[in-house]
């Protein structure tokens, strides 16, 4: 009897059990779902610029496989070494932070993700996290959005380009960096068609500005974009890239096309020339042209009397 009551008791355990394990296997595949679909972006945007997966890569995904089997005080020592380590590009920054922040999260270290995830928003200020994660993620995510709701701006990179293809001009960069933490920066750029990105360090990451040169003869497009680097050459942020740069389109694709055209090109005055031309030309047609014989009353003229009188033939 007792025997038959512990295997009902221990039925009644695996039962209950069981949706608990089903759910925490739902949330795993989940998970690695939406892991092997970020590392799946990632290596489609390095194939569309020529590369392919690096080391940084594939410790990245070893930080998202951590993650994954719910390994999250060593998924997040990871991600920190990681950042610490350097070299990594704006996507990947974005990337590890986001799994460092939620690594945090899941071993109920809410400070530690809320350092995270400010430090996510300040480079990716749109980013969002799913509500479905709990309030283990939720809480600290909403309480580092509340910290950037304070402050008197958005973090971000401007570039705005003034290049006429003629002179060429100045590509300028506006920083906003609450966090003070970039060091370096880079603006590239080239005429399409031209060559590769001529690459400018930036003299101050205020305000900043580097020239542009005259845009070579049959150039019409000039590509641009900016990086912006911390202490550890980690790229914090970014406007354009290599793949997607900014661009500024010109009407005309010769180089000095923007120039005023010279008097004699003004359609007005090669319109006025024709019309004086063709008067000239018909001038100068009829006097050469015209009949020359002699008429009639050239040859006979009427006689007018000495008296003034009528016409009338003289007696």
């Amino acid at each position: 009897m007792q025997r038959g009551s512990a295997v009902v008791f221990l039925s009644m355990v695996a039962l209950c059990s069981a949706p608990r394990d089903a759910l925490a296997q739902g949330r795993r595949g989940s998970r690695e779902k939406t892991e092997k679909g970020d590392k799946a972006k990632a290596d489609d945007a390095k194939a569309q610029a020529g590369a392919t997966p690096d080391k940084s890569d594939a410790e990245i995904s070893k930080v998202e496989k951590l993650y994954a089997e719910l390994e999250y005080e060593q998924a997040a020592a990871l991600g920190h070494a990681l950042i610490d380590k350097g070299g990594l590009s704006h996507e990947e920054l974005v990337r590890v932070l986001r799994l460092v922040a939620l690594s945090h999260a899941g071993h109920d270290q809410e400070e530690g993700a809320r350092e995270a995830f400010v430090s996510l928003l300040g480079y990716e200020p749109d980013y969002q996290v799913d509500p479905n994660l709990g309030p283990r993620v939720t809480t600290p995510f909403f309480s580092a959005r509340g910290f950037w709701r304070g402050q008197a701006q958005r973090p971000g990179l401007d570039l705005t380009a003034d290049v006429k293809s003629s002179t060429g001009g100045v590509i300028r960069l506006n920083l906003r960096d609450p966090l003070h933490v970039a060091k370096s920066g880079t603006v590239s750029f080239r005429w399409a068609g031209a060559g590769d990105f001529e690459a400018k360090p930036l003299d101050s990451l205020d305000t900043s500005s580097v020239e542009v040169s005259a845009a070579p003869p049959g150039a019409s497009r000039l590509e641009y974009f900016a990086v912006v680097l911390d202490a550890k050459r980690n790229e914090v942020f970014e406007a354009g890239s290599a793949r997607a740069p900014k661009t500024q389109i010109f009407e005309r694709s010769a180089a000095h096309a923007d120039e005023k055209p010279a008097f004699y090109k003004n359609p007005i005055v090669i319109g006025t020339a024709a019309a004086v031309v063709v008067v000239a030309a018909v001038t100068v047609g009829y006097f050469l042209l015209r009949d020359r014989t002699p008429t009639s009353a050239s040859l006979s003229p009427t006689p007018f009397c000495a008296n003034g009188a009528a016409p009338a033939p003289c007696n």
